[in-house]
C-alpha cells in the first residue's frame, strides 16, 4: 500500500515532511486526484519488509536526488500493476534497469543511486503532492 495512504504518522515521516499530503480518507484525494494517485502496487519480492510501499519524497522534484527505498515488482515483462484511488488499475512498464533488479531472495535489493531515474519521477507524480502554499 502507498505509504502516503491510510497512515497517520504525526506531523512528518522520515520519507517526506509535513509539506506532503497524506491520504487518510477518500475526500483527501484532491491532489493529484483519485485517478492519478495509486493506492496498491505489486512489490518486488526482496523489497517486502513492512506493511507499506515507501516512496521517499525528500528529493522531490529534483531528479538528481531520486531515491527508491522499496522496489516495485517487474513480474509482467518489466512491468507491474497499480490500483488507483478511483478504482481503476494500470500496468506500468519500467524503462530504467535500476527499477527492475533481479530477485535474489534476500531481505532488500542492493541500494543503488536512482538519480535521474524516470521511473522514480513517475512514482513521485502518482504518489502524493506538496500542499499548495
Amino acid at each position: 500500500m502507498n505509504s502516503w495512504c491510510g497512515m497517520n504518522q504525526g506531523d512528518w515521516t522520515w520519507f517526506g515532511g509535513p509539506e506532503f499530503r497524506k491520504y487518510l480518507k477518500s475526500s483527501d484525494f484532491v491532489d493529484p486526484g483519485p485517478s492519478m494517485t495509486w493506492v496498491l502496487v505489486d512489490e518486488h519480492l526482496d523489497s517486502m519488509n513492512d506493511g507499506f510501499f515507501c516512496i521517499d519524497m525528500n528529493g522531490y522534484p529534483d531528479p538528481k536526488l531520486a531515491k527508491l527505498p522499496d522496489v516495485p515488482a517487474s513480474f509482467h515483462n518489466n512491468a507491474c500493476g497499480f490500483a488507483f484511488a478511483d478504482g481503476h488499475s494500470e500496468i506500468k512498464k519500467w524503462t530504467d534497469p535500476r527499477t527492475t533488479p533481479p530477485v535474489l531472495r534476500q531481505s532488500n535489493p542492493p541500494s543503488v543511486s536512482q538519480a535521474n531515474n524516470k521511473d522514480v519521477l513517475w512514482l513521485y507524480e502518482h504518489t502524493t503532492r506538496k500542499y499548495k502554499q
